[in-house]
């Protein structure tokens, strides 16, 4: 993610279509493109966490802002 949150439009539209060619699919059909995509559409930092919930879990927490000028 914080790979991700320092590349510029470029780099991002380059990493996006090298996932695309390079990727694996998932079980479910997805190439890894979930977080390149949010962060190229929004053009904002993916702000993220991980909360303890015991030794060997923790929740995953990411917020993306969307811009209403942008919609």
């Amino acid at each position: 993610m914080d790979n991700i949150n320092r590349m510029d439009k470029e780099e991002l539209k380059e990493l996006y279509k090298r996932q695309m060619k390079e990727g694996r699919l998932s079980e479910k059909g997805g190439a890894g493109l979930g977080f390149i995509d949010i962060k190229r559409k929004t053009n904002k930092d993916l702000e993220y966490h991980f909360l303890p919930i015991s030794d060997d879990t923790s929740f995953f927490l990411l917020t993306s802002t969307i811009s209403r000028t942008e919609i």
